[in-house]
């Protein structure tokens, strides 16, 4: 999530659609952050990339991974 020196910003835009990230209260921000860091040796030697997209871009992002037979790993933040 991009921050303001310290402070995450409020509202958040889908780096894909361009779509306002709030749920339909307009109170909470419903989004993926997705960060790469890339080392040494690499094609993209030292280089950090870094977006935010909302659930609709983010089923797009999965079924894409999914399609191209990679792996998603999903965890509940609940224990039950």
């Amino acid at each position: 999530m991009k921050e303001y020196v310290g402070v995450p910003i409020c509202n958040v835009t889908c780096d894909m659609c361009g779509q306002d990230c709030r749920d339909s209260a307009g109170v909470n921000n419903e989004f993926m952050s997705l960060d790469a860091h890339w080392g040494f040796s690499t094609k993209h030697d030292t280089e950090k990339w870094s977006g935010e997209f909302c659930e609709k871009c983010s089923d797009k992002i999965f079924a894409l991974i999914q399609r191209a037979g990679g792996k998603i790993r999903v965890e509940s933040v609940y224990n039950d």
